[in-house]
């Protein structure tokens, strides 16, 4: 029987290529390549790589290479890793976990945070709000994602309000960019008593960093919020950038075509129009006459 004298290998070290401006600083499509190595251990220890907790796509991976050192019969393990970078990427710890018996709580690793830069992304969805109420105060609020901290400013009826700014009247404030962490913020505008005029403006938020600026066109409603087959078509046709008059348009195209159908398949059924030449013609309910063949003798 051979005896193995398990050896805990070095703690699990972890390389990044530099990005395209800066060492430990990415921009979006930046192509990361990372390199983990864990040293001198016997058994050879396993690697394994995580984003925060989530295990990494195998693709993403390279196989592992094994190096043996005749002294003390230890062995090496690297492993490299190729990932394009994305804004969801920002903020996220890059990981390489190593596994090994003889490691104090079966395991090690070695972390880096990735900070990925990239101009504030445009809305997902619909910016408009409903449920503001005549004569009192109203929030309007716009999340979205940046890296670095974007600054901001407002446009109401052609006037800039900017960031921790009032508007001429006083009735509006550009309350200071709340950051939520990650590359998340959310901007605030207050009006300090809605009015009806208030309803048919638009309300511009312009936000901008080193890599480029984003506007979100926001417009404000008394109306409850849509449900059911209204707010569906609000999010899937409306988020197309078509207004109520195309969403109608679009209704009435699709039941004129059911009608146009139906109409087809009626004809088909019962043989009128197109459907006629060189057919038994005979109206719904009629049957077909009989043939009597003459009797022989």
């Amino acid at each position: 029987m051979q005896l193995v004298v398990a050896k805990p290998p070095q703690p699990p070290e972890l390389d990044l290529s530099r990005g395209t401006d800066s060492v430990r600083i990415y921009k979006v499509g930046d192509v990361l390549e990372a390199s983990c190595i864990v040293k001198d251990g016997r058994p050879v220890a396993n690697i394994s790589w995580f984003l925060d907790d989530d295990p990494i796509n195998q693709n993403m991976l390279k196989m592992p290479t094994v190096v043996d050192l005749a002294k003390e019969n230890l062995q090496s393990k690297i492993q490299n890793l190729t990932l394009v970078l994305h804004p969801i990427h920002n903020g996220k710890f890059l990981k390489c976990v190593a596994f090994h018996p003889a490691y104090p709580g079966g395991h090690s690793e070695t972390k880096r945070m990735l900070d990925v830069r990239y101009a504030p992304e445009p809305a997902e969805e619909p910016l408009d709000k409903f449920g503001y109420q005549i004569g009192r105060l109203g929030v309007i609020n716009v999340t979205f994602r940046a890296n670095p901290r974007p600054k901001i400013e407002w446009s109401v009826a052609g006037e800039k309000i900017r960031e921790g700014y009032t508007d001429s009247t006083g009735r509006m404030e550009a309350e200071e960019l709340k950051d939520l962490g990650r590359g998340l913020y959310v901007a605030n505008l207050r009006i300090a008593a809605i009015r009806k005029e208030d309803t048919e403006t638009d309300y511009i938020l312009t936000a901008y960093n080193d890599l480029g600026p984003q506007d979100y066109r926001v417009k404000i409603s008394t109306s409850p919020e849509p449900a059911g087959i209204h707010k569906f078509l609000r999010q899937k046709i409306y988020g197309l950038d078509l207004g109520v008059g195309a969403i109608i348009g679009v209704v009435a195209v699709a039941l004129i075509v059911i009608l146009l159908l139906s109409i087809l398949i009626f004809a088909k059924v019962t043989g009128r129009w197109c459907f006629s030449g060189g057919a038994d013609i005979r109206h719904l309910g009629e049957s077909r006459p009989s043939v009597i063949s003459p009797q022989s003798s």
